[in-house]
Parts: C-alpha cells; structure tokens; sequence
C-alpha cells in the first residue's frame, strides 16, 4: 500500500511537469519543447503500473515495460537537450538505440 501511493505521488508530479512543457510548448512552439514534454509524459507512464500495482508482485512484461519507459524518456530528454542547444539531433541512433532496448531480454527472477 505504502509504494503504490509514493508511485501515485510521483506519477501526478510527472504528469504535472509534462502538463508545465505542453503549456510553454503551446506558447513557444519549439521542437525541444514537445520533446521533453513527451519525455515527462513517458517518465509518468512508467510510474502508472506500480501505482496501479498496489503492492502486488509485478509480471517480468511489465517489469521490462517499466525499464523500457524510463529509458524511452531518457532518449526524448536527450534529443531535446541536442535540440536546444542547436546540434543535429541522433534520430537514428535514437530509434535503434530504443527499439534494441525494447527487445533485449531481461532474465527472470530466479524462484
């Protein structure tokens, strides 16, 4: 009980920036902008299993679902860093880099 509601806690924190982003993106319309505004998006989806979790052991699909997320979130900050400081952002890399990492296998929990 005690994780599900510190993971609800942090899950409106994310979803509170991300709302901060889209409304500056709204006024700015700059492309780092929607970037880290997809980036605070994605970082609160990985908090909403375990704040949907309440406690219970969570499946190793959404144990790699919740690292892919956290990492997927890493890459659209850091693309929008490369944005914002004018350099040509690593789409490709970027792409390959997240697709690998959703598709390499984690080892289960041994019984």
């Amino acid at each position: 009980m005690h994780q599900s509601s510190i993971s609800l806690a942090l899950l409106i924190a994310t979803t509170l920036v991300a709302g901060f982003f889209a409304y500056i993106y709204s006024i700015k319309r700059q492309t780092y902008l929607l970037l880290w505004t997809a980036g605070w998006t994605v970082f609160g989806l990985h908090y909403l299993g375990q704040a949907l979790a309440k406690g219970t052991p969570s499946s190793p699909l959404e144990n790699a679902l919740d690292h892919w997320l956290y990492t997927l979130s890493g890459l659209l900050f850091f693309l929008g860093a490369q944005i914002y400081s004018q350099r040509k952002p690593w789409k490709f890399p970027a792409l390959v880099l997240a697709v690998f990492l959703g598709l390499w296998p984690r080892p289960t929990p041994s019984t």
